[in-house]
This record gives structure tokens, sequence and C-alpha cells, in this order.
């Protein structure tokens, strides 16, 4: 794992790792769950694509 970095010792026009991780439509629907927020724009490809997105 890689050093651990925190918000405020980050400057403006640095360059971090990014994240290994890959968000797949199952983790946006379970953090959906979790927080409340249906937004379609988060899991429905269709709806993602007619809003310009994805």
């Amino acid at each position: 794992m890689g050093e651990q970095l925190y918000w405020e010792d980050v400057e403006v026009g640095s360059e971090v790792t990014p994240l290994p991780k890959v968000a797949t439509t199952q983790m946006l629907v379970k953090f959906a769950g979790a927080s409340g927020d249906f937004n379609p724009l988060h899991y429905e490809d269709t709806y993602a694509a007619s809003q310009g997105v994805g």
C-alpha cells in the first residue's frame, strides 16, 4: 500500500497516484442504497447517456 495522504497536504499542481479500484454498477447501486441517492444517472446507462454522461 502507498503512503497515506491527507487532503490538507496536497498542493495545487501535485500529482497523486490514481486509485486502482474501478466503480462497478453494483458498487454504485449499493452506495445509492446506503446514501439514499437514487438518481438514475448513477446506475442506468441509457439514462446517463441521454444526459450526456458516460
